[in-house]
């Protein structure tokens, strides 16, 4: 099943898309997706310069915020802990 046809299965409400630079000067993608009953976020990093990373992490919440939270938060793991 594709993702359109999985968003439309879940009563897909509203969806919207954020680039921001964190303190590190790494691009982050941040996808807010509404659905009925609850909120999923799904962040990306791509670093610009060696060492190149891409990592992917996603939340999901009864807030925005919430969602939000939880999905850079797991970036943030996934990114910098050593």
């Amino acid at each position: 099943m594709s993702r359109r046809e999985n968003n439309k299965n879940l009563n897909y409400c509203s969806r919207r898309v954020l680039q921001i630079v964190n303190e590190q000067s790494d691009e982050i993608g941040l996808e807010m997706i509404k659905y009925i009953n609850h909120w999923h976020a799904v962040t990306t990093i791509c670093q610009e310069e060696p060492p190149f990373k891409d990592y992917i992490a996603d939340g999901i919440d009864q807030s925005k915020r919430g969602a939000a939270r939880k999905a850079l938060r797991e970036l943030y793991l996934k990114t910098y802990s050593n």
